[in-house]
């Protein structure tokens, strides 16, 4: 089971990295057009801005589920092992 786990995990993070480096983008974006356009009426920018917000919330719950994943994880138990067989007289 670890060997499906580990890249399930890599995926995840790296799904995180990718995802909070593209809302960064989309936020200094946001601020770029909102001081250098000022024709973008106020409600589009607080459209934007809500959009904004909604990316960031759903950006949080992938991180709880992330958490949530890896305690699961750390949590189970190794299987337990059977004992070799013991060796009869021949």
């Amino acid at each position: 089971m670890g060997h499906i786990v580990l890249p399930f995990i890599e995926a995840v993070v790296g799904f995180m990295v990718i995802a909070g480096t593209a809302e960064r983008a989309v936020s200094l974006w946001l601020r770029y057009r909102a001081q250098n356009h000022p024709e973008l009426g106020t409600a589009a920018l607080e459209d934007l801005r809500a959009e904004n917000a909604e990316l960031r919330m759903r950006m949080a719950e992938v991180e709880e589920r992330l958490d949530f994943v890896e305690r699961r994880i750390a949590q189970e138990q190794p299987p337990p092992r059977l004992q070799p067989p013991e060796r009869t007289p021949v």
